[in-house]
């Protein structure tokens, strides 16, 4: 079970319904097949149509049952973070370098300062693919080719669009 299920079992529970926006990504629509369009050309899409729950949302939804709807959310959310805390205690470190951060810190002369710039170190290390990854992308212009491969394919669909609409109402 994901988190987008664990979520709306948990609202579910506490008599909140909800749904799934796009179980699909716009881009994998059948509507948009011609685009040709791959589960890696919008990865963002992809992760918020796996992610995303749709609450409760209509005009007749009081302001009771909004708060209620909020209350849940956060009581829930504050478990799930509280356990993934727990989980994740030691995220950017492993228990090794956790434990000679705590004993250079118990030895003295490694204060705050110090603490900052070992975490920062960890962070840089934790991320040291995405951030070579993101450099990659902002050198050179392989983000405006792809930038502008879309950009193209926009165009195409919007001015075939533009022409049916204008046949349609008489323009042509």
């Amino acid at each position: 079970m994901n988190h987008q299920q664990m979520d709306a079992e948990q609202l579910k529970a506490a008599g909140i319904g909800t749904g799934i926006h796009y179980p699909i990504p716009l881009h994998l629509q059948k509507a948009y097949t011609s685009l040709k369009y791959s589960l890696a050309d919008f990865p963002v899409a992809r992760s918020a149509a796996d992610e995303i729950v749709s609450l409760p949302m209509y005009p007749q939804l009081t302001v009771d049952q909004q708060a209620r709807v909020a209350e849940e959310i956060l009581a829930f959310t504050s478990k799930t973070a509280r356990k993934q805390v727990e989980v994740n205690e030691t995220s950017f470190a492993t228990a090794e370098q956790t434990e000679t951060i705590r004993q250079k810190y118990l030895a003295g002369n490694f204060g705050y300062g110090h603490a900052k710039q070992a975490l920062l170190e960890l962070i840089l290390e934790k991320y040291k693919n995405e951030r070579e990854a993101y450099n990659q992308y902002m050198q050179g212009d392989h983000l405006e080719k792809v930038l502008s491969r879309c950009e193209e394919k926009a165009t195409l669909i919007a001015t075939e669009v533009i022409e049916r609409v204008r046949k349609k109402v008489g323009f042509f």
